[in-house]
């Protein structure tokens, strides 16, 4: 692997800075969407609300909606890929763009796009890590006091990596990264044995359930999940172990919040259809002392970091943070530990397609 140096960061952070492509898609008139799921329908209705005209959908599968046609990808008609403009419409960590963008090509599409290339214009269309380039370019200092807190080359060439996706479409430096290491990246120390896990963001208990798999053993356990369809599943899932089990999500208080019960995606907002409990570590786990803190709550990490300050700094656990919720939790995150002095080697490593499923992994010295 090349080193990426601090000068490359910077080419990168420069050419982000040049928004003119914003201009020429905005530019567009006609477009074929590729992505016939609810990421693609969603921008397709934008597109058609802002005056653009959609003519259809292309997918590997022709199945939709019904309110536009869907053709699969082979079978595209030539008159639209000569009239149209595609946009890659796939937001998931399942899918690889850079492979959907060679398929493209070699049918002879001409002129593809990437949600990124358009979401200045579309701001309130931002998810995950996908937002308006001013969520970027203005914190090139922070940037790169993260880029150079990184302790290895991996760590480094993804960050700046992610930063070249998001800001100039590049997406082939993109890893896809191994599922199978989710939380337990083989290139680094292993984790302790038996472990005092904490699970926020538990879900069903499947990061419990995969680390029982890879033969990994609970000395004892907490866990979080506040949506209330996958707290019985988790329930069940840690029947076994020792373990304190909290209906609530994590946060820097004690406070019930608004709640989006969407499956794994399950978010804390402002429109959320139900009430949750939301606590503090430090509240919560007066007496527990971990070795290993899981987070992957959906863009509370911040607030449920500065709510573990105190057991943090207390017991000094490995610490697996996810980082593509906000796009600012790339660089900030890993900045809000290090304020606080703990001596931690941090490392970036991706688990998924395109930047999702991208953890910080604080591991102490």
């Amino acid at each position: 692997m090349t080193p990426v140096s601090s000068s490359d960061l910077e080419e990168i952070l420069s050419a982000g800075a040049d928004r003119t492509r914003v201009g020429r898609g905005v530019a567009v008139r006609d477009w074929l969407i590729y992505g016939a799921g609810r990421c693609g329908r969603e921008w397709a209705k934008l597109l058609a609300t802002d005056g653009r005209r959609v003519h259809g959908f292309v997918d590997r599968q022709a199945m939709g909606d019904g309110t536009l046609p869907v053709y699969r990808i082979g079978e595209c008609p030539e008159d639209l890929k000569r009239q149209c403009a595609v946009l890659l419409a796939v937001h998931n960590p399942g899918v690889d763009v850079a492979s959907v963008i060679a398929a493209l090509r070699d049918e002879e599409f001409q002129d593809v796009w990437l949600l990124q290339d358009l979401i200045d214009e579309w701001p309130a269309a931002a998810n995950f890590w996908l937002a308006a380039s001013a969520e970027t370019l203005p914190f090139v200092e922070a940037i790169h006091a993260a880029f150079h807190g990184l302790a290895d080359d991996a760590s480094r060439a993804l960050f700046a990596a992610l930063l070249d996706q998001r800001l100039n479409s590049q997406v082939a430096k993109v890893p896809v990264g191994r599922a199978d290491e989710h939380y337990l990246p083989t290139d680094l120390p292993s984790a302790p044995m038996p472990m005092r896990f904490i699970d926020c963001g538990a879900y069903t208990g499947d990061t419990i359930a995969s680390f029982r798999r890879q033969g990994l053993q609970f000395e004892e356990l907490a866990a979080f999940e506040p949506d209330p369809a996958q707290y019985p599943k988790l329930c069940t899932e840690v029947a076994r172990e020792k373990a304190y089990v909290f209906p609530c999500g994590v946060w820097d208080e004690m406070t019930q919040l608004r709640f989006v019960a969407d499956g794994s995606a399950g978010h804390i907002a402002a429109h959320g259809d139900i009430t949750v409990q939301t606590v503090a570590l430090d509240q919560a786990l007066p007496n527990f002392t971990p070795d290993y803190i899981k987070m992957d709550i959906e863009g509370a990490e911040a607030k449920a970091l500065n709510g573990a300050r105190g057991i943090i700094t207390r017991s000094r656990p490995r610490l697996a943070i996810s980082t593509y919720h906000k796009p600012r939790d790339l660089w900030e995150l890993q900045l809000l530990i290090h304020e606080w002095d703990l001596d931690y080697r941090f490392h970036l490593r991706s688990h998924g397609c395109n930047g999702f499923e991208t953890v910080l992994y604080g591991l102490p010295r």
